[in-house]
């Protein structure tokens, strides 16, 4: 009774309630000076056609792509830093309007058309002109057209636009039609004439242009702050929507998302979309511009900067009324508890908070931990540091006095499970213990564990840092699964989720995990983005699984993975719209409505999944630089400098929905590198680029961003000097290799030629040679002749007359066969060995009759010569013969011998030797000087002089005379003369 007077003390020091508008952050992002804005009061806003959002300041022109604002002052060439106006031209050039006029701006550089008056609008058409609408001080007319950098003004020729108090203007490329407003009227202008198409009922109506080249928007405001909407199109207006009190009545809008600000109350904005109508409050700011970009992102520029209005799909709650929220659950009250890890207890209804602070509960529950559950009576139960706290709806109480980290309420068995240090322990509705499971029921994960989850089956799963359990409640299994015995892909388990088609999911300490229940494994979700640890996990029906990453909560496609197997992933963060910091601990909940509540580092965080829109997330990509140089907004190829084949282009994304950096990938047209690796880096480095155009392919992702690859082509264009061209130098030594070949066939051909010259001349020399030997033997045959014939032996003289005859046709013959022609080589011109023994034979014969018993002959030839296949110059072993016999054995007294030996010595030389037992060749020059003969005997100089010729023609001759007063020998070695 006292504890319970106590707990209803603890109730009623709860803090009071607070409004719940009051809770939230807005869903804005703010971009100011920190962010590179040039100044904080943003006066219009423009996004062209590349994708680029232009703010216009007080103080600068600002370009920004989502991720870096790039702002231009005077420094950079506007002529004035104060920015009243942005649009774009048909070339893609970007113009502003300023105190001064008009400025220009190319990408490169801006240029500068001063007009002498200080309001107006402008408009661009497409043949070039400018066209400008404004007033002066006094409400007098400005209109004019700058054409060619000059301005002209027309007012003067149209006194019917004066006065003008709210100017206007816009073009219809359909009609050719400018469409002038001037506050009161609106007027279309074609041809130089001006035609009056509709009068407003008040004098504050206000132009918009929709879509270039498509329809013009009018905005008509009465006294008392109704709008009405009409479009022109095809040249006539009509009424296509009426906002009265707030409310969208009459036509519905049809058009595109449109955004204007309320002008009776700067702070709202009236969102137009398709058959809808919606009213933006920001109460505590004053709006200047507003603008619905082509992803329908809501901007707003203010006087404290830049804001990114979010769709709605998370709302994140102040830390000062939910501080360090570890949990959170839903009663059946449709009331919103968080317990928080040491500020106690807080209820939201709707309407209201209340809290019960840490001190009023500090004896019963203190640090509260995951997992708090409600049973079927609407007992909600939390886990702590002192054990399980429960709520009654009237009081609090206590289970039991031991630190629980985690619970579960099994609401098919009416059970609830606490967790405990090293083992689980369940309670009935009385709060009674009915199983305490630990060891020795098998459960061998060790520590406390942290989540719950049931499967399709019924099997309940229960996760710790060193591992998964799951247990059968009617049979007490329990199968354990770890990284050490091979069952779970992670250190741990923090997380688990049971999807409505019954898929159960895990947040493990190293990823995302799903249980494969027709092989009974875990397995581990493999993807590059998903490599930390997944701290909480839910899903929006059986559609998208919602986890979390340190950086913020995926959102992935559960069709798309279960009939295709792909992890498609889209990310949110504080980039776009979850501005929780490090998702906490099992910190999901999804309430009655759908909504998923989550705990973060810093915030709590809710998820409406009915106003999620997966299509924010278009993606340009732009050739921005050339080696530093910036390139012109209409730039359609990349030119480089002369002989330059290396270039550094640099290239940025576009988008406004990155919850990551940007990647890029790279490659040339015809590389065979193909594309180059994803990259963070913004610029690739193209190297020994082709003389003319290379087509310069970029790609762009943003991870967390499915389908958000796209890819920009650009020209790049390489001017080399012939002497650059990757062909010249290979051209040049392919030409010079070629004279090279030319030059060395001719002067081989020439050096054959001449070598076959030398051999014909060497031939004929040969030739001369033998012939002069002929006419030396002949005188020689006839002196032996002569002598006979003188002696009277007339039977004698006939018979050496017929061997002379016989002798003579074979040296005809061997002279014949060493003639010389075109066809015949030098090999050809040789005689067979039989041949010449012949001839030496016949010569021989002839000697010894005429000069008989003067002299033996002895003839030895090898055995292994074949003497009809061995062939060998003609005469050359003759004259040493006949030298041997003249010279040296016929002035012997007595008889002599002769030997003539052919034989193989090493190496496959023919060896000849003509060896006699004569006077010697000493005492034969002399006895040849002291002769009575008329001429002088050239035998032995003809023969030297045939094989020095002989061996100048290839042969290898080697010619020896070995001589002494006891008889010479003369040898003869032909080297490797083969048969």
């Amino acid at each position: 009774m006292a504890l319970r007077l106590i707990l209803l003390s603890l109730i009623l020091m709860a803090v009071s309630a607070h409004a719940t508008q009051q809770l939230t952050h807005p869903q804005l992002r703010q971009y100011t000076l920190r962010d590179g804005l040039s100044q904080m009061q943003v006066m219009c806003l423009f996004q062209d056609s590349h994708g680029y959002i232009w703010v216009g300041t007080k103080a600068g022109l600002n370009r920004f792509d989502g991720d870096k604002i790039t702002s231009y002052t005077e420094k950079d060439g506007l002529n004035n830093a104060f920015i009243n106006g942005i649009f774009e031209d048909y070339s893609g050039t970007i113009w502003v309007i300023t105190p001064n006029g008009l400025s220009s701006f190319d990408g490169l550089k801006f240029s500068n058309y001063p007009i002498p008056h200080l309001y107006f609008q402008a408009v661009p058409t497409p043949d070039g002109k400018i066209w400008c609408l404004g007033t002066t001080p006094s409400k007098n007319g400005i209109f004019g057209c700058l054409e060619n950098g000059h301005y002209t003004s027309l007012i003067e020729n149209y006194p019917e636009l004066s006065p003008i108090t709210h100017a206007g203007i816009g073009y219809l490329k359909q009609n050719k039609s400018l469409i002038i407003c001037t506050g009161t009227k609106i007027f279309g202008f074609s041809d130089a004439k001006l035609r009056q198409l509709m009068v407003c009922s008040r004098n504050a109506a206000s132009l918009r242009l929709e879509k270039q080249d498509s329809s013009l928007i009018f905005y008509e405001w009465d006294q008392s702050n109704n709008l009405k909407v009409h479009e022109l199109n095809e040249g006539k207006i009509i009424q296509s929507a009426q906002i009265t009190n707030c409310q969208l009545i009459g036509r519905n809008y049809t058009h595109y998302n449109q955004a204007l600000i309320n002008l009776g109350v700067r702070s709202q904005v009236f969102l137009l979309k398709p058959g809808t109508f919606e009213i933006k409050d920001f109460p505590d700011k004053y709006l200047n511009a507003c603008l619905v970009d082509r992803d329908n992102h809501l901007w707003l520029g203010t006087e404290e900067g830049l804001f990114q209005c979010f769709s709605g799909e998370f709302e994140t709650y102040k830390r000062e009324y939910l501080p360090m929220i570890w949990s959170i659950v839903e009663d059946h009250q449709k009331n919103i508890w968080f317990a928080s890890y040491n500020f106690g207890l807080t209820k939201l209804d709707g309407q209201s908070i209340k809290n019960y602070s840490a001190d009023s509960l500090r004896k019963i529950g203190e640090m509260f931990y995951y997992q708090p559950q409600v049973d079927q009576r609407g007992v909600i139960y939390f886990p702590n540091n002192k054990g399980i706290l429960y709520y009654d709806g009237k009081s609090f109480g206590r289970i039991i006095d031991s630190l629980c980290t985690a619970t579960y309420y099994d609401s098919d068995r009416k059970l609830l499970f606490g967790s405990f240090y090293n083992h689980l322990q369940v309670y009935d509705l009385n709060h009674h213990l009915v199983r305490r499971i630990d060891r020795n029921d098998g459960l061998t994960v060790r520590g406390h564990l942290s989540s719950y989850g049931k499967d399709r089956d019924g099997n309940l799963w229960i996760g710790g840092g060193n591992g998964l359990v799951k247990y059968n409640w009617e049979t007490g299994k329990i199968m354990n699964y770890t990284r050490s015995n091979g069952r779970l892909p992670s250190d741990g388990v923090v997380s688990i989720y049971t999807i409505p088609n019954g898929d159960t999911w895990f947040g493990g300490l190293q990823g995302l995990l799903w249980y494969d229940q027709k092989n009974d494994s875990i397995r581990k979700i493999q993807n590059e983005e998903i490599t930390e640890t997944v701290n909480l996990v839910s899903s929006i029906d059986s559609t998208w699984l919602v986890f979390s990453q340190p950086m913020g909560i995926y959102l992935m496609d559960l069709k798309k993975f279960k009939k295709e197997g792909k992890v498609d992933l889209t990310l949110f963060n504080e980039r776009n719209g979850f501005g929780g910091l490090e998702p906490g601990q099992n910190g999901a909940m999804k309430d009655s409505k759908g909504n998923i509540w989550m705990t973060t580092g810093t915030e709590v965080v809710k998820l409406d999944p009915k106003a999620l829109d997966f299509h924010k997330d278009s993606v340009n990509i732009r050739v921005n630089a050339l080696n530093g140089k910036l390139l012109t907004y209409h730039q359609k190829e990349i030119e480089l400098p002369p002989n330059d084949r290396t270039a550094v282009v640099q290239f940025g994304t576009i988008c406004f929905n990155r919850p990551k950096s940007a990647l890029y990938s790279w490659k040339t047209e015809g590389s065979d590198r193909g594309w180059s690796p994803w990259q963070k880096e913004d610029y690739a480095v193209l190297t020994n680029l082709p003389d003319g155009k290379s087509l310069l392919q970029v790609k762009t992702k943003i991870q967390g961003l499915p389908h958000s690859e796209t890819m920009v082509s650009i020209p790049v264009v390489v001017s080399l000097a012939i002497w650059k061209q990757e062909w010249f130098f290979p051209a040049l030594f392919g030409l010079v290799s070629i004279m090279v070949i030319l030059a060395l066939s001719l002067l081989l051909r020439a050096r054959a030629q001449m070598i076959q010259i030398s051999k014909k001349a060497k031939m004929f020399q040969l030739q001369a040679i033998l012939s002069q030997m002929n006419p030396h033997f002949i005188f020689n045959v006839m002196a032996s002749l002569q002598s006979m014939i003188l002696s009277a032996n007339i039977q004698k003289a006939n018979e050496y007359l017929v061997k002379m005859s016989n002798l003579v046709r074979g040296f005809l013959e061997a002279s014949s066969s060493s003639g010389f022609s075109r066809s015949k080589e030098l090999k050809q011109s040789e005689l067979p060995l039989k041949k010449e023994l012949d001839i030496l034979d016949n010569f021989i014969q002839f000697q010894q009759l005429i000069y008989p018993d003067r002299f033996d002959y002895e003839l030895f030839v090898d055995p292994s010569i074949n003497p009809d296949k061995l062939t060998l110059p003609p005469m050359l072993i003759q004259p040493f013969v006949e030298n041997s016999i003249k010279h040296g054995l016929l002035q012997k007294d007595g008889k002599g011998n002769l030997k003539v030996r052919i034989y193989y010595s090493e190496e496959q030389t023919l060896t000849i030797e003509i060896e006699d037992n004569g006077i010697g060749m000493k005492k034969a020059e002399e006895l040849m000087q002291h002769s009575h003969l008329l001429y002088t005997s050239r035998g032995k100089e003809l023969t030297l002089k045939r094989i020095k010729l002989l061996n100048e023609m290839g042969y290898t001759i080697h010619f020896e005379i070995q001589s002494t007063n006891q008889g010479t020998k003369i040898t003869l070695k032909i080297l490797d003369h083969v048969e």
